[in-house]
């Protein structure tokens, strides 16, 4: 038993020497691929074009049914467009987002992330971040016609694995 004990130690030694060779041999952070860089903007684009598309097509094909003038039609069609592409694009880049801002939100309330459904205060928590989404989305539908349909379809979001928050380019919102 004592020679099998030394054995796994010995075993257990070289684990924890690889491990560490690898940790130092690792790429840093910021060597990540661009898909893990601009995937947030990615999907952010294709949810503005697809916006784009759906929100013009509708409101043009709304306007000729009114038997609005195809000038009109097309000028309405130009308009809805712009504003459910820009609509698309910052939703998706609010849900892109979440993470670092739940992460933020928790630090400026003095709170921990919810690990365990027994923990102290996780129905509170977890009703909160329910609000939130729900708020978000109230707010995105209401002002940019159109973008719950194109955001919620996007394809590339199925595409690309979500950002890690602490990675996210640019836009992350940096622990005070």
């Amino acid at each position: 038993m004592q020679v099998q004990h030394k054995q796994r130690l010995a075993q257990l030694d070289a684990i924890r020497a690889a491990i560490a060779a690898l940790e130092r041999h690792a790429p840093a952070a910021e060597s990540r691929t661009l898909v893990e860089q601009y995937g947030a903007y990615l999907s952010a684009a294709s949810a503005g074009a697809l916006g784009a598309v759906y929100g013009g097509a509708r409101a043009f094909a709304r306007a000729w049914w009114q038997d609005v003038t195809p000038s009109v039609c097309r000028e309405l069609a130009i308009h809805v467009s712009k504003r459910t592409a820009l609509g698309c694009a910052l939703l998706a880049l609010a849900f892109e987002n979440s993470a670092a801002l739940k992460a933020a939100a928790l630090d400026a309330l003095g709170k921990k992330e919810v690990t365990s459904y027994k923990a102290d205060g996780a129905l509170d928590q977890l009703i909160a971040i329910d609000a939130a989404y729900l708020g978000v989305i109230a707010v995105a539908n209401f002002f940019f016609p159109y973008v719950l349909p194109c955001t919620f379809f996007n394809p590339v979001q199925l595409l690309i694995p979500p950002n890690d928050p602490a990675g996210f380019p640019t836009g992350a919102i940096e622990k005070a």
